[in-house]
């Protein structure tokens, strides 16, 4: 399936020559490095002892991105490919992806539509979790860490989108609405076979620049012909960001279910940040994150973490950030872990 939306990306890149006149093409991108102590954890189920893994001290190169982007006439089109965690093919480490890939055409303002592989509009944070830059931390909440889009937590891309603002006086209305093929299995031509497909949206107001809400629903559905096996989701999502001058508080909260071989399990995540910007300049925050998988989460299904941290932007795009991670378990057995985190983010 990526592969076919590729072509019809590039094919729609090059009809750029037919509007060479008004053709604009930029290429930015960013780069996350830094390092990390990770404390120790042990594993065990009463008196035996599953794995321990040992503290560790490690470099890191999270993320390295390159966004290219063309617009022609009403026509846009953007990629986004990202190297990941020191990818190597001679060490055969990280990953190499095509994160996203879309065309856009633009009617209005209140009426856009976008195919492609997209970062689905679930929620606002799910939509900026690539741009690192932007984050305050190295870690953003535990909901968004690579292992959860394994296991179809929340919607991470789709395939087609129409989407829109509206003003009425000092209220911004916004919407989207998506569908896509959810998370399918490839079949012996390599072309996504799920006809479990997903579809949602999400309906955001703006008060004014210091308050905005929204709220957001999804369902998807997995089916794996092989093991037979059938997966339904629903998650709803509400999220919320008040500002006030340098002060802010962003937050969401994500209740939902997961139906698998009809048996039907509960999942849920909430997280809240604060920070405050000084001197425009520094911004120390307080990240506070709640996640429950009975589907999933192996021993139990309860995790908290709780982070601090502080972000310095010494100069125009550029980020240096230190960040002090804990993360509690209700999982018998299981340590509680600490670990702490230095990078630098450069956008470019």
């Amino acid at each position: 399936m990526r592969g076919v939306i590729l072509i019809v990306v590039i094919i729609t890149a090059f009809m750029q020559n037919v509007y060479s006149q008004d053709r604009t093409f930029d290429i930015s991108g960013y780069i996350d490095v830094g390092v990390a102590w990770l404390g120790e954890r042990e594993i065990s189920v009463g008196d035996t002892m599953l794995s321990t893994t040992e503290g560790k001290f490690t470099f890191l190169t999270q993320r390295f991105n390159l966004l290219p982007s063309t617009e022609f006439g009403r026509f846009k089109v953007f990629a986004n490919i990202e190297f990941s965690n020191g990818f190597s093919t001679e060490h055969e480490t990280g990953n190499f992806q095509l994160f996203e890939a879309w065309s856009q055409y633009t009617i209005s303002d209140a009426l856009k539509m976008r195919g492609g592989i997209i970062t689905t509009p679930f929620g606002v944070f799910n939509q900026i979790r690539d741009a690192s830059p932007t984050h305050l931390g190295v870690l953003p909440p535990s909901v968004f860490d690579e292992g959860f889009e394994e296991v179809d937590f929340m919607p991470m891309y789709t395939n087609f989108l129409i989407f829109g603002t509206t003003d009425f006086g000092s209220i911004q209305l916004e919407y989207a609405a998506f569908t896509g093929n959810g998370k399918g299995v490839e079949g012996e031509t390599s072309i996504d076979l799920n006809n479990g497909k997903d579809y949602g949206a999400r309906f955001g107001i703006g008060f004014s620049d210091e308050v905005t809400m929204g709220v957001s629903a999804w369902k998807s559905g997995l089916e794996e012909y092989e093991n037979n096996k059938k997966e339904e989701h629903t998650l709803y999502g509400t999220d919320f960001l008040l500002s006030i001058g340098n002060f802010e508080i962003r937050s969401e909260l994500m209740p939902g279910f997961a139906v698998i071989n009809g048996n039907k399990f509960f999942k849920a995540t909430f997280f809240v940040i604060a920070s405050h910007t000084m001197n425009e300049t520094i911004t120390p925050y307080i990240l506070f994150d709640y996640l429950r998988d009975d589907a999933h989460i192996k021993l139990s299904h309860i995790q908290k973490r709780y982070s601090i941290g502080i972000t310095y932007k010494p100069i125009w795009r550029t980020a240096l950030k230190v960040q002090y991670v804990m993360d509690t378990y209700a999982r018998p057995g299981v340590n509680d872990n600490s670990n702490i985190f230095m990078g630098i983010s450069i956008l470019f």
